[in-house]
């Protein structure tokens, strides 16, 4: 056991620290389709959405930084360049038109994929990684409630 799990508490945590490297990779991949939605978006929404787009970009970025470090706390080295993040996210690049309901409806599909690989993440941590399973939850509860904005807006 090193020095920081010893303080910790946490150890043989590399099953977690792999599952929240796939994390970090998808929100990286969903943060650059938010960021391309919100420089590329059309029509008569474009207004609403463009402001949208930055908060959730905005939202992501902050993510990322917390998924980085708490994979660093816990013992682990995050995933750092382009070709990891293409490699392992579990959300495609973005290729669609930037038509208001495709830019939406490929966001619930982003996120539904997120929101999949944190349910799975807090099944894998023990009742010990608290940390980890606060931030999840965290992340979880914000995504939630961008899901039923953006289903709100489709009725």
């Amino acid at each position: 056991m090193n020095k920081l799990n010893e303080i910790t508490g946490l150890e043989d945590n590399q099953h977690v620290i792999n599952k929240l490297n796939d994390l970090l990779a998808s929100i990286h991949i969903y943060y650059q389709n938010i960021k391309s939605f919100h420089w590329n978006i059309r029509g008569p929404q474009f207004f609403i959405l463009h402001a949208e787009f930055q908060k959730l970009y905005e939202v992501a970025d902050e993510q990322i930084d917390q998924i980085a470090e708490r994979i660093m706390m816990i013992g682990g080295e995050p995933l750092q360049t382009l070709e990891d993040y293409i490699k392992y996210s579990k959300i495609a690049e973005n290729n669609d038109k930037y038509l208001p309901e495709v830019t939406i409806n490929k966001t619930l599909d982003n996120l539904n994929i997120l929101l999949s690989l944190e349910r799975d993440i807090l099944k894998s941590t023990n009742e010990d990684d608290e940390g980890t399973r606060v931030m999840i939850g965290n992340f979880i509860a914000q995504q939630e409630k961008v899901v039923w904005m953006f289903y709100s807006n489709l009725d």
